[in-house]
């Protein structure tokens, strides 16, 4: 029946447009015919790919009938060359892929394409076939007629043991099998995206795999697309949308409680968390540090760790301790007629005790000076008590002449130039001060510290050799007796 039918289509097909050039082994029409009871189309394989097909080459064998091969996945064709006026084209698709022929494609050459006769493409599932015919009035194919397997209703096919419509349902849309990605809606045969379900979003804007983000559970895309959950040194989750800090990566801890910057503490090196949140490594006198979890300190300049309790810090000013003086234990011992002090971390004097002093400016032997009686440091450092031509004494820190060298003598009574006259020749001092050399009619002198007659006065003689009378005789000294 379906043989019969065939032929009675291609017998009006011939005639309405070859009807003075119908007949056997003719080049113009181009057919061959071979009545053996039957019309029978001599078939070959048409290897076509997956996707879209443009130009479809027949005119390398010369057949009508092709049964298509090659693809795995659905197919489109926009047309075939080789056309002539009346040649006639039989495409069966065995295969369990859509097979789609479109509607004045551009994808091929005007001459080569397909009018379908219908508002848009066709599609062809398995076992369906389509008749074309070539008219030169249309400079195209023309879609002559179709056989499907099942007998669906007008405007459906055939698809998995039922009728389906492939411009709405989202299983088969636009062909069978061909199912619309989650999320979206099969609308002229063509998966569209509307809206997504609530929960779910279109993140990666691709409508092939349509409302691919779960909203409500995606780390990349939570709550809305593009909000990723990502939190510094630390695990993260979406829950229900909102973005929940899991747990925080080892030695990290989120001390501040504040999701935005995560687990923000590293407590092997946070001198604020160190080891655990809020153990702080502050300490007087000392600036702390954090190492593996541990507080550690190092002493601010002039300060140090004496004790070694860590929790009162660098408790001693080393610059001023007595038992501490510089570094810790070095004690400043108590040092002669002296009180000792630290200062700027080296052992001092004080003050010395009084009537001493540190006249050689020496902290080993304390105030080694008693001013009071040192005649080299009397009262003072370095006051040496000095006279001339006499000793000298300290007494009460006030220098004190002592006795005349031999042969001076202090005749002005002031100590300020010593014992200032020799009295071995000073004829007003002669010997001891006020001694003066005065002697009788004569003019005198003082020798070795005795008044001795250097001449006598005119008229006068000194007969007794005695110079303590001067020259007493006027007259004739006979044998040292005055006559």
């Amino acid at each position: 029946m379906r043989s019969f039918f065939i032929l009675i289509l291609l017998t009006c097909f011939f005639t309405s447009a070859y009807s003075q050039k119908v007949g056997i082994n003719q080049t113009n029409p181009n057919a061959s015919l071979d009545i053996n009871g039957d019309v029978i189309f001599e078939r070959d394989n048409l290897y076509l790919q997956n996707g879209q097909n443009d130009n479809v080459d027949i005119t390398s064998n010369k057949f009508s009938f092709y049964e298509v091969t090659g693809v795995t996945n659905a197919f489109q064709v926009s047309g075939f060359n080789g056309g002539v006026d009346g040649k006639i084209l039989i495409v069966h698709n065995p295969s369990v892929h859509t097979m789609t022929l479109q509607n004045q494609h551009g994808g091929s050459i005007i001459a080569n394409q397909i009018f379908t006769g219908a508002s848009g493409d066709i599609a062809f599932t398995k076992g369906e076939s389509v008749i074309l015919g070539y008219t030169s009035s249309n400079n195209r194919w023309v879609v002559l007629s179709r056989y499907a397997q099942g007998g669906c209703p007008p405007g459906m096919i055939s698809c998995s043991g039922g009728c389906v419509s492939l411009n709405l349902d989202p299983q088969h849309c636009g062909g069978c099998g061909t199912v619309c990605p989650f999320g979206t809606q099969c609308y002229n045969g063509i998966c569209t995206l509307f809206a997504c379900p609530v929960g779910y979003g279109n993140c990666n804007g691709l409508l092939a795999d349509g409302c691919e983000s779960n909203l409500l559970t995606s780390n990349a895309n939570c709550g809305t697309c593009g909000n990723v959950c990502n939190f510094p040194n630390a695990t993260s989750s979406c829950v229900n949308g909102n973005c929940v800090l899991t747990s925080c990566n080892p030695g990290f801890y989120d001390c501040n409680g504040f999701m935005p910057d995560g687990c923000e503490s590293d407590i092997n090196v946070d001198q604020n968390n160190c080891g655990a949140c809020g153990n702080v490594c502050s300490f007087p006198n000392a600036t702390g540090y954090c190492i593996n979890g541990v507080c550690g300190m190092t002493c601010d300049p002039g300060y140090s760790d004496c004790n070694g309790i860590m929790a009162d810090g660098c408790e001693v000013n080393i610059q001023n301790n007595l038992t501490n003086c510089g570094f810790c234990g070095n004690v400043c011992q108590a040092l002669p007629n002296a009180t000792s002090i630290c200062v700027g971390g080296t052992c001092m004097i004080g003050s010395c005790n009084a009537g001493f002093s540190d006249c050689n400016n020496s902290p080993i032997d304390g105030c080694e000076s008693n001013i009071l009686s040192d005649v080299v440091n009397c009262g003072a450092c370095n006051n040496l008590c000095l006279f001339q031509n006499a000793s000298a004494t300290c007494v009460n820190g006030m220098c004190v002449m002592g006795n005349c060298n031999m042969g001076f003598g202090d005749c002005n009574n002031s100590p300020i130039d010593g014992c200032e006259t020799f009295l071995s020749n000073n004829i007003n001092n002669c010997g001891a001060c006020g001694n003066v050399c005065a002697l009788p009619n004569a003019i005198s002198q003082c020798t070795g510290g005795t008044c001795q007659i250097l001449s006598c006065n005119m008229g006068y003689s000194d007969c007794d050799g005695l110079p303590a009378n001067g020259c007493e005789c006027n007259l004739t000294c006979v044998n040292g007796t005055c006559q």
